[in-house]
């Protein structure tokens, strides 16, 4: 028992404490889990034609083709996080899909402001 009276109580209650905090926090899960946008699209890209123009409805050429005109065109610009192909494939799988920004935010992993830019 004399191990016990050793122990300073002062020094292992805040510990106690922090403990049973950190303890009682909920579970932090990640908002989005699926593939980033940018390899969603790559792995799109690089199948079949026919998955292509099932998704996005378009053809491969054209949205090359759609690319450089955006590109040369306008005044669209990537940012550090989206390339111009990801906004575009974004723009065409919202239309195809008629989809809420909230979807096409989990679908390209990117937040809800970012696809509404």
């Amino acid at each position: 028992m004399d191990a016990f009276e050793d122990i300073d109580l002062s020094n292992i209650i805040p510990i106690i404490a922090l403990g049973a905090a950190a303890e009682a926090k909920p579970e932090r899960t990640p908002r989005n889990t699926g593939q980033k946008g940018g390899v969603y699209l790559q792995e799109l890209l690089s199948s079949t034609p026919k998955r292509i123009y099932e998704v996005l409805r378009i053809k491969k050429e054209t949205i090359f083709e759609l690319y450089t005109w955006l590109k040369i065109h306008t005044d669209l610009k990537p940012s550090r996080w989206i390339s111009i192909e990801e906004q575009m494939a974004m723009f065409l799988w919202t239309l195809n899909y008629s989809a809420s920004n909230q979807a096409v935010a989990e679908r390209f992993q990117h937040s809800k402001e970012t696809v509404s830019r």
